[in-house]
């Protein structure tokens, strides 16, 4: 008895071959890998905007902040000038009740009006130096 051989014929391929499978998947891999690339560098110029206009922001709050605060100093000298012009003419009345007034002396202790913001600029308005002052 004989044995008898079967030969199996595969069919020809009629798709893409083993090498045009392989090429087109690194190209599939390239245009995945570049659009990843892009979507980092957009995420990357949107974080830098973000990042400079955080900076612009911080700055601004700095300088809106300082500006307050010299509102509030100039607000406070302003209270302070009128605290001491009522004691000023508080002490005039009572010089003037006292008779202080009739003294020659007395000119010389006569209140001026400042007339400046800054306080270094308002002593140096006034008629006598610090250390004259009783």
């Amino acid at each position: 008895m004989g044995s008898k051989k079967f030969v199996a014929y595969l069919p020809r391929r009629t798709g893409p071959s083993p090498i045009e499978i392989a090429k087109e998947l690194v190209r599939s891999r390239q245009k995945e890998h570049a659009e990843k690339v892009a979507v980092a560098k957009q995420q990357s110029a949107e974080t830098a905007a973000a990042i400079a206009l955080s900076h612009r922001l911080k700055e601004a709050c700095r300088v809106q902040a300082e500006f307050v605060s010299s509102i509030r100093v100039r607000e406070e000298l302003l209270e302070c000038k009128k605290k001491c012009a009522d004691i000023i003419a508080q002490n005039e009345k009572r010089l003037g009740e006292s008779g202080f007034s009739q003294h020659p002396e007395a000119s010389e202790y006569k209140t001026q009006e400042v007339t400046s913001d800054d306080p270094e600029k308002a002593l140096q308005q006034t008629p006598f130096e610090r250390s004259e002052i009783p």
